[in-house]
């Protein structure tokens, strides 16, 4: 692999959210019946086939949602890759949200807190 297109370059990170999509178009919705038959074709026999065969609206519902997780991701690579930005994993943003709520330790006290009176002389003006 050249220099350029290192593991967490722009180059990478676009081609991966291209095979994502274009990987996710095999789950379109559109599909569905194509996909179903085909799935139901290699899993005949198997308890798989049997549970596609009696439950298909939610095997339906289970392929349009991998389409949308797998599309959505692959625009968030490209995306992110013509910015010139690294993704960030879905638990670092859930992990940074949690401590934005959170109240930020001052470093400074406050200047209207008795605290502050003491340790911080107001200047005369």
């Amino acid at each position: 692999m050249p220099a350029a297109a290192s593991s967490g370059s722009p180059v990478v990170t676009e081609a991966q959210g291209r095979r994502w999509i274009f990987g996710s178009f095999l789950l379109c919705p559109c599909h569905l019946p194509i996909t179903l038959a085909v799935i139901g074709s290699l899993a005949g026999g198997t308890v798989l086939g049997g549970l596609l065969r009696d439950h298909a609206l939610l095997a339906g519902a289970v392929v349009t949602l991998g389409w949308m997780i797998g599309t959505a991701n692959g625009f968030r690579l490209v995306r992110h890759a013509q910015r010139g930005t690294c993704p960030i994993p879905l638990r670092t943003r859930l992990r940074r949200r949690g401590d934005a709520r959170r109240p930020a330790q001052a470093s400074m006290p406050n200047r209207d807190s008795p605290k502050a009176s003491m340790a911080l002389p107001r200047r005369k003006a």
